[in-house]
């Protein structure tokens, strides 16, 4: 994977978990995963909130995603930890 760009292969997943039919963030959950991050240039700091906040609020969008999206999600990160 050294051969290619961070950006390209990180840009490439986000489209196709957006492409997934129904997407891995459900319709009414997506919404709130993008107040988490924010689209870059945006006005909001990611800064302004601590760590700590920021951990929270994913943990809180996570909790509400139904668990079969949560297992493709688990399966996903640990492909790309290995």
């Amino acid at each position: 994977m050294t051969k290619y760009d961070a950006p390209v292969i990180a840009g490439t997943i986000k489209l196709w978990l957006l492409e997934l039919n129904p997407p891995l963030a459900t319709w009414d959950g997506w919404d709130e995963i993008r107040k988490i991050y924010p689209s870059v240039g945006a006005d909001s700091n990611p800064e302004e909130k601590g760590a700590l906040a920021h951990i929270d609020d994913l943990k809180t969008a996570l909790l509400k995603l139904p668990k079969v999206h949560l297992y493709v999600l688990d399966v996903v990160v640990q492909h790309f930890n290995q």
